[in-house]
């Protein structure tokens, strides 16, 4: 079965030999036909293709969620049981604990800040960042407007019913 590529380059050399007053039109009809058949059979096939991918990226995206609530849970249960075993090490006075397969012992962690009242922090500490509002100049452009740098495209999707 030829290529979809070259089925579009067959169309388009018959639709140029048609240029030639001496083509045989009855014959160019046939092969239009023929063409023009294939290549909706390609693009059928294409098309059952690209259902059966986004079905497979719907199930994955479900498996994905799937997983990822379960790598929440037992993040969460990782958490719990190490704050469990922390404090009643802490609690019984025990920094180390070994046994024959691991040695545990709480350790002090590095120094992090604790905002208190983050109304009260100078602006010196706190850093912005640029980021281009792309709904608002998407709208001015629409309106009219000029946006220095920017400028208004449509391009083209295709869609399967």
């Amino acid at each position: 079965m030829a290529k979809l590529y070259e089925l579009t380059d067959d169309y388009l050399s018959l639709w140029e030999s048609l240029s030639d007053p001496e083509a045989d039109w009855t014959e160019a009809e046939g092969k239009l036909r023929g063409i023009e058949k294939a290549f909706d059979d390609k693009v059928g096939a294409c098309a059952k293709m690209i259902r059966n991918m986004e079905a497979e990226e719907t199930a994955l995206m479900h498996e994905i969620d799937r997983m990822s609530r379960r790598y929440d849970a037992l993040a969460r249960k990782t958490k719990a049981i190490k704050a469990y075993v922390q404090s009643e090490m802490e609690t019984s006075g025990r920094e180390k604990v070994r046994t024959d397969v691991f040695t545990v012992s709480v350790q002090h962690s590095p120094d992090k800040v604790h905002v208190v009242d983050e109304a009260k922090i100078p602006a010196q500490y706190y850093q912005t960042t640029k980021r281009l509002d792309k709904i608002e100049v998407l709208r001015m452009l629409k309106a009219g407007y000029a946006v220095p740098g920017c400028e208004l495209t449509r391009g083209s999707h295709l869609r399967i019913r």
